[in-house]
């Protein structure tokens, strides 16, 4: 069993492969208000949240990661084990909406005249 993970724009992609075959894939819109990336993950906070698996438990790594977001069955929650390049384009995806221009901040005909 292995698991790939692919970010390409707003779409974040997860396949798992059982003998280099794939069983089971998703794809997930990143919308900053629709997804929350829960890094570290904390067991304790989501024991009664049922939880899609795509890693192995088994095999120690980078730390796991969870990824809420609503589909089309309601709230989600997938639980990954990304590495830190992807996890910094996942954090970096998810948090680039609040630098961005905002029109309804703006005055518009506001002037100011010097005596």
């Amino acid at each position: 069993v292995s698991f790939e993970y692919r970010l390409v724009e707003d779409d974040f992609f997860l396949r798992a492969k059982l003998l280099k075959r794939p069983f089971r894939a998703q794809v997930i819109r990143l919308r900053r208000e629709h997804c929350r990336l829960y890094h570290p993950y904390r067991p304790w906070k989501w024991l009664r949240v049922k939880k899609e698996y795509y890693y192995l438990p088994l095999v120690r790594g980078n730390r796991l990661c969870l990824l809420e977001y609503q589909g089309q069955r309601g709230r989600t929650h997938l639980l990954f084990r990304p590495d830190p390049a992807l996890l910094q384009l996942l954090e970096d995806r998810l948090s680039a909406g609040d630098n961005q221009w905002d029109p309804a901040e703006e005055v518009i005909g506001e002037q100011t005249e010097e005596k």
